[in-house]
């Protein structure tokens, strides 16, 4: 689904995507059609954000380089954050999602005239709070690309929530 878009059609063409999660693995349970098909048909530089090492039971490091070894098969780019703030299974806070992903946005979509981000909707794809605020601090940069310090991003995507019954 378009963010703030009456569509739900994205462009079948961007110059660079980034994707946007939480945890090594999201990209394997919640995003790899979206990647396959961009991947494969749409996207000239693809780009994955990882918001934490996923090291809630303390395999941060195995996990973060699973995640880069992922992307490495998928044809992207990859970057995995290991931030005070942003640890596996705590509630984080939108303005710090806003302003740790920022610089990291604004470096992959630089230069390209049509660029996407990816992510979660509000409520996380599976009612993770690393999820949804993933959504949250995207949705904050998303205001801000409106004036000149946001990142230059064409299209605001998210992946939406299934209703429960059709996830099990």
């Amino acid at each position: 689904m378009l963010l703030g878009a009456a569509t739900t059609s994205p462009p079948s063409h961007y110059d660079a995507a980034v994707l946007v999660i939480a945890h090594p693995d999201d990209e394997a349970m919640f995003f790899y059609p979206t990647l396959h098909r961009l991947a494969e048909r749409t996207v000239r530089r693809l780009e994955i954000i990882c918001l934490s090492n996923g090291g809630y039971d303390g395999l941060g490091p195995t996990r973060a380089h699973e995640m880069r070894e992922a992307a490495l098969r998928l044809g992207c780019g990859c970057v995995v954050v290991d931030h005070p703030q942003l640890q596996d299974g705590g509630d984080w806070d939108a303005r710090a999602v806003a302003a740790i992903l920022r610089p990291l946005l604004k470096r992959r979509t630089a230069g390209a005239p049509s660029s996407a981000v990816v992510t979660f909707d509000e409520r996380g794809a599976s009612g993770h709070l690393n999820h949804a605020a993933c959504f949250r601090g995207v949705a904050l940069l998303r205001e801000e690309a409106r004036g000149e310090r946001g990142p230059c991003v064409t299209t605001w995507l998210a992946l939406e929530t299934a209703p429960l019954a059709r996830r099990f």
